[in-house]
Formats: structure tokens, C-alpha cells, sequence
């Protein structure tokens, strides 16, 4: 059997071509409040941040077994029950708080300075049957409109295929369902696949597992990262343009 060579690379989002720090993460909660017609009401922003951390921190924990199912409407309702719970009602807001939660989760995000010329190049490299390198994306995301958004006023969708969110496909990482609706997608076999992300759990080690190749990055310094205990076995890069170091190393040649 000839030697696999890589024929895709497949990118999560957050912290890996676009920052999704604690900057970017408080920023999307003020203007959500701020959009959320909640000002003015008991419900003050500290109520609302508050109550968002938690409904945050279920969801993550839901995504660990990869089922994660939501959505900006499940989002908005769990919401909704949080602040119910503590003696705040605003049910009334569920279809604002809805509508509103595209429009400020996909304002938050933005492409990577260097993103762009790294997925040029990349996409540029061709295999030994001159077949280009194909890049896509498999995210966990609660709202696959504002990544489409967000990838479209970045003017890069077209770069990538596929595109694979888990709040539009039910299933989330770190299950290898969603790994392998990717590789089905693009028809390549785990080995011709290389897949970049910033956790470790949820990114690298499923992808591993499946047989991928796994590039972990550092470069926004992901929270909980590397999980406490783990010993780190995959290529560590510490910037997006280190990927211009590892995936020519392959058989790719450039154009």
C-alpha cells in the first residue's frame, strides 16, 4: 500500500483562526444584553452575565459526551429558565432574545490576521495526483448562521468544504461522528486528514483516535488548556503560521 499523503486539513474556529478569548466572550454577552430590550427591567446586566455563566457552563458540559444539541432558540430558553429560577421573569423576551443572538455571536468573531494568507497557501499546495489540498471546518458552535456569517464577511467560505457545525448537525465534538461526516464529506481516509484545534479533549485526541493527524494550538491560550494531568502527543503550534512549517512537510508541493 503507497504511503498516505494529506489531502485535507480541517480547522475548528474559536482560538484557532479566530480569537474567541475572554475579551470576545464577555464582549458577545454585553451586547446580547444590551440588544435584549432586558435594560431598564430587575434584570441587570450583572443578573444577566451571571445567569449566562451558567447556562455557558452546562452547555460545555453537554458537549463532553457529544451530543450537544442547541441552538440560539435552546440557548435563549435555557436562559430564560435560568433567570426564572432566580426569581426574574422575562419569558416574554425568548423570540427577541432569539432573533437578536445571531446578529452579536457572529460581530464577536473575526478572522485571524494571518488566517487568511495561511488558508491561501495552504489551499494552493497540491498532492501527487495535482489534486489541491481541500480545507473545511468542523466547529462546535450554537449558532451555525452567525459562523456562516462570520466566515462570509471574512469573504473565506468559499475556501473551505465542508462546512460542519454542530448546532446545525446534532452532534458535536468530541464524538467521531462529526469527524466522520467530514472525511465521508470530502471522501479521504482518517490518515490524509489533519485536523487543527485548541482543545485538547474535544479537538486533538478524538481526532487522534480516529487515525487523523492533530495539530494543537496555543497561540490565543485556550482557558483549562492543556487539561490538567494530560501528556500533550500531538504537534504543538504556537501561531497559525506554524502550520506553513508542518503540512508542506508531507508529499504537498506548492503551485
Amino acid at each position: 500500500m503507497s504511503r498516505a499523503y494529506i489531502k485535507a486539513v480541517l480547522f475548528d474556529i474559536g482560538n484557532t483562526i479566530a480569537p474567541f478569548t475572554r475579551l470576545e466572550y464577555e464582549r458577545f454577552i454585553a451586547s446580547w444584553y444590551s440588544h435584549s430590550g432586558l435594560e431598564g427591567t430587575d434584570i441587570t446586566y450583572d443578573i444577566f452575565r451571571s445567569s449566562f455563566e451558567d447556562v455557558f457552563s452546562t452547555e460545555m458540559k453537554r458537549s463532553r459526551d457529544g451530543s450537544w444539541e442547541t441552538s440560539p432558540s435552546i440557548r435563549s430558553l435555557l436562559l430564560l429558565e435560568e433567570l426564572g429560577n432566580r426569581g426574574h421573569d422575562a419569558s416574554g423576551s425568548l423570540d427577541r432574545l432569539t432573533e437578536t443572538h445571531t446578529k452579536v455571536f457572529s460581530e464577536c468573531l473575526s478572522l485571524d490576521p494571518d488566517a487568511r494568507t495561511v488558508l491561501e497557501e495552504l489551499k494552493g499546495l497540491k498532492g501527487p495526483d495535482g489534486k489541491r489540498l481541500r480545507l473545511g471546518i468542523i466547529s462546535n458552535a450554537p449558532d451555525g448562521r452567525s459562523i456562516r456569517d462570520f466566515l462570509g464577511r471574512e469573504g473565506v467560505t468559499d475556501l473551505f468544504d465542508p462546512i460542519i457545525i454542530s448546532a446545525e448537525v446534532g452532534i458535536s465534538k468530541p464524538s467521531d461522528a462529526i469527524f466522520k461526516l467530514a472525511l465521508d464529506h470530502l471522501d479521504v481516509r482518517p490518515e490524509e486528514a489533519v485536523y487543527v484545534g485548541d482543545r485538547y479533549r474535544t479537538d486533538i485526541l478524538p481526532a487522534r483516535k480516529l487515525g487523523m493527524k492533530a495539530i494543537y494550538i496555543r497561540q490565543y491560550m485556550t482557558d483549562g488548556e492543556p487539561p490538567e494531568g494530560e501528556e500533550v502527543q500531538s504537534p504543538v503550534i504556537h501561531h497559525i503560521t506554524g502550520l506553513l512549517d508542518l503540512i508542506p512537510r508531507s508529499s504537498l508541493k506548492r503551485n
